[in-house]
């Protein structure tokens, strides 16, 4: 069975908050795989652990009394399905007429990516097992033979009953059967007929000589295509060496004007990234590379694991939050500013805000010029 560093390498980098939450559960990890197995995806919730290896589905979660563990071979799996709820998300699993629902799902994985990955391995999981399985009916049965549908043995080659070939080879004679009467045919004599050396030739004359029409009409089509074409681009360089050339001058407003539209869309990109990450995903990861380097904070670790202790508390008091839309972009030269509006529900009470978040050009890219706290 694999050791505790080899699961926190397969399960990556672990925040402070995940090995104090889940701690315990990654080190029972470690007697729960087998050899063949690894960690392929994993996300939590508050006090519990949902992995995917590449066989089974492991799920641990801590109780009043101590830990429960799960597991869900992909075999036994009917569908995994994942909803958005207020905290967070929830995962439904199917497994032999049962549902297991887990709540409050979130973590390194999207739950929604990790649902479909462990669909995608429940689905190549069953059609290995129907392969095998109708591969080992294949060898069960014997060969039948396809004219009168008598079964033979697998060693037979011919079939005991009628003669014919069970394997596609030459049919043997068949022992003991009645030599039946050989019928007589005589043809007509036009059937006999046979063509004279004359007719023949006279035949593959027309041939050639329909062939040879029939090229003879393709090439001189081809050729009045050609001429005709070429007689088009004649007049057009024509027309165009006698037109005198005008070069417009560009307009200095229109390129600006151009030019502010597309900054326009890069900053309202960049500002509805951050704020998706932040508001609705909890993505400190992705958020911090959308920092500029004056927001960013120098230890990344102290930065998020207060970040993901905030959110959980938010969740655990029944408060969450979700984006809603960007609206009122201002750009002046490499700086600009952004209207966020989202939407704070509080024990079912909706309360919508609005935050401004200022950007700065860093090169080619639009940076959140400061850390936004959206609570």
């Amino acid at each position: 069975m694999p050791n505790l560093k080899e699961i926190e390498r397969q399960m990556g980098r672990l925040s402070r908050t995940d090995k104090f939450t889940i701690g315990d559960m990654i080190k029972k990890l470690s007697s729960l795989l087998r050899e063949d197995e690894s960690v392929m995806a994993w996300v939590r919730g508050p006090n519990s652990l949902l992995v995917a290896t590449e066989n089974r589905l492991i799920y641990q979660q801590e109780k009043l009394l101590g830990k429960d563990s799960e597991i869900f071979p992909y075999k036994e799996i009917s569908y995994v399905e994942c909803k958005k709820k207020f905290l967070g998300y929830d995962i439904k699993i199917s497994s032999r007429g049962k549902g297991k629902k887990i709540d409050q799902i979130y973590g390194k994985y999207h739950p929604k990516d990790f649902c479909v990955y462990v669909s995608e391995l429940v689905s190549k999981t069953k059609y290995s097992d129907i392969s095998k399985s109708v591969s080992s009916i294949k060898k069960s049965f014997g060969p039948y033979c396809t004219k009168c549908g008598n079964k033979s043995e697998k060693s037979d080659k011919f079939c005991s009953k009628c003669g014919d070939s069970l394997r596609g080879e030459k049919v043997a004679p068949a022992v003991g059967l009645n030599k039946q009467k050989k019928i007589e045919y005589k043809e007509s004599p036009q059937e006999n007929k046979k063509k004279t050396i004359l007719e023949e030739g006279r035949e593959n004359l027309d041939k050639e000589e329909d062939r040879g029409k029939r090229n003879w009409r393709i090439a001189r089509n081809f050729s009045i295509g050609f001429l005709l074409l070429l007689i088009l681009l004649l007049i057009a360089f024509n027309e165009e060496i006698s037109s005198p050339q005008i070069t417009e001058a560009p307009n200095p407003a229109v390129f600006e004007q151009t030019q502010q539209i597309d900054e326009t869309k890069f900053v309202l990109k960049a500002t509805e990234s951050y704020a998706e990450d932040v508001i609705d995903y909890g993505d400190y990861g992705s958020a911090y590379e959308m920092l500029s380097s004056s927001a960013k904070p120098s230890d990344f670790d102290w930065w998020s694991d207060r970040k993901i202790t905030e959110r959980n508390t938010l969740l655990m008091g029944g408060i969450t939050y979700e984006f809603v839309r960007i609206e009122n972009p201002q750009i002046e030269g490499t700086a600009a500013k952004v209207d966020v509006k989202y939407r704070l529900k509080v024990q079912g009470a909706v309360n919508t805000r609005t935050k401004t978040i200022s950007l700065i050009k860093e090169g080619d890219s639009w940076k959140i010029a400061e850390d936004v706290d959206f609570t």
